[in-house]
């Protein structure tokens, strides 16, 4: 491995860029091991938009900012959508669970501390008090979308950021 000044390298680098700007850092053999350096040596926006071959202006920020709100508010629609069933049946598993409970805690009452449900009673208790498999995998399938909702309202936040941030380290005013 030669000895390359970390600065040349750089240099060397960009002025090896082919004529769209695209190269792989992981391939460059110049850098000889120092291509984290690149991006210590330039403003992250400028090196993401170079290594993406983006062409970011004023247009594009904004535009980039304007999807992230769009998408924003289709991610708080599907949401509260998402957590509005997912309220709905986390309250009718809390009342299922708890006449299940009360069916179980009476059958114990009556048949003493001893008493051993059956296979066949538990399904009874659980049929008659609706606590059933189907109602908790719902329950958690419902629970997942909201986590997914919540997952897309992030990414939108930060596809708004993303905007703001590359336009901050543009000159919008020529």
């Amino acid at each position: 491995m030669s000895n390359i000044n970390p600065i040349d390298a750089v240099k060397n680098y960009y002025n090896s860029l082919d004529s769209e700007g695209k190269a792989n850092f992981q391939k460059e053999t110049g850098f000889g091991g120092l291509s984290s350096l690149s991006i210590m040596s330039m403003d992250f926006a400028e090196q993401f938009c170079k290594s993406h071959n983006i062409n970011l202006n004023a247009d594009s920020v904004w535009n980039l900012y304007e999807k992230g709100k769009a998408d924003y508010a289709k991610a708080l629609g599907r949401y509260n959508e998402a957590e509005a069933i997912y309220q709905d049946l986390k309250a009718q598993q809390d009342t299922a669970k708890a006449k299940y409970d009360s069916l179980v805690k009476n059958y114990v009452a009556d048949n003493g501390e001893d008493a051993q449900i059956t296979s066949t009673q538990d399904k009874e208790f659980r049929n008659k008090s609706k606590y059933t498999t189907d109602l908790i995998k719902n329950t958690k399938a419902a629970d997942s979308a909201v986590m997914l909702a919540l997952d897309a309202r992030r990414n939108a936040v930060n596809e708004q950021r993303h905007g703001l941030m590359y336009g901050a380290g543009l000159n919008l005013n020529g």
